[in-house]
């Protein structure tokens, strides 16, 4: 792993906090290079302060991955200092959970945004000098959301499911061109996304305590995901849970019906009106 990432230099796109954090400390454990880009200064630095303290080497950036002019600013600036980006990471995203039927036009568009514009702003900026380069690594951070049509978060879905399909269709492109594209679909991970996001006409607390699913600890999913950087695995799925989904879905859907209809009407006695 160490021999894998020494030396190469890594851009992560929410890097300061949750699955981007712990990829950053465990690639910069192993010699890496490491750009973190992030909207939270506080947390980027303080993976940042981690990062110097153990002797890795990093810069951090704060970016909005919407914001295309200065994001293309900044990839100007990296290629400028570093001359090439190795392995781009895309993995800053957001979620927002409640019924379409109560849902504004911000919590449509923020997470397509954010979890799929974002993703394409960076792959549009970064693939063609990976081309000209002759080499590179893109991994793009999807979810269990973008194999299955879970319910209750409808623009999360949507945009998952279009990075699946982004992913899937740029690997066969890249193939010929000398990069590899990783597509990682994580179940429920033990960060703070579903904590610091909107649930719309619920208690949160009385929501999460609802979820079917303890989350997984974070070293153990980088574990997972740089493993399968490291093999090219063309989609990094896990726990096996999310696999038993993804199967289902495909070919026993009626299977989850039930399942799917037992998450609304929990979700449905816990709504009110109180909650925003």
């Amino acid at each position: 792993m160490k021999k894998y990432f020494q030396g190469k230099v890594i851009l992560i796109t929410g890097g300061g906090a949750g699955l981007g954090r712990a990829l950053s400390l465990e690639m910069a454990r192993c010699g890496a290079r490491l750009h973190v880009l992030d909207l939270s200064t506080d947390k980027a630095i303080d993976t940042k302060e981690w990062i110097i303290r153990e002797g890795g080497s990093v810069r951090f950036h704060k970016a909005d991955v919407t914001d295309f002019a200065h994001f293309s600013q900044l990839i100007d600036a990296i290629y400028e200092s570093d001359g090439r980006i190795d392995v781009l990471i895309n993995n800053a995203g957001i979620n927002i959970t409640g019924e379409a039927r109560d849902m504004q036009k911000e919590h449509w568009y923020n997470p397509l945004n954010i979890n799929l514009m974002g993703t394409v702003n960076a792959i549009s900026l970064v693939y063609p000098r990976m081309v000209g380069q002759g080499s590179g690594q893109i991994v793009n951070i999807a979810s269990m959301a973008g194999l299955a049509p879970i319910p209750l978060i409808s623009p999360y879905v949507a945009s998952k499911f279009a990075v699946v399909g982004l992913t899937r269709s740029l690997r066969l492109e890249a193939e010929g061109l000398g990069i590899k594209i990783n597509l990682v679909c994580p179940g429920r991970l033990n960060t703070s996304i579903l904590e610091s996001s909107d649930i719309l006409k619920v208690n949160r607390e009385e929501f999460m305590k609802q979820i079917p699913f303890a989350p997984m600890p974070l070293p153990a999913a980088v574990k997972k995901i740089i493993r399968g950087m490291i093999a090219n695995k063309p989609m990094i799925i896990f726990p096996g849970y999310v696999r038993w989904l993804w199967w289902a879905d495909r070919y026993l859907p009626f299977v989850l019906k039930p399942f799917y209809r037992y998450s609304l009407i929990k979700y449905r006695k816990l709504r009110t009106e109180n909650f925003v």
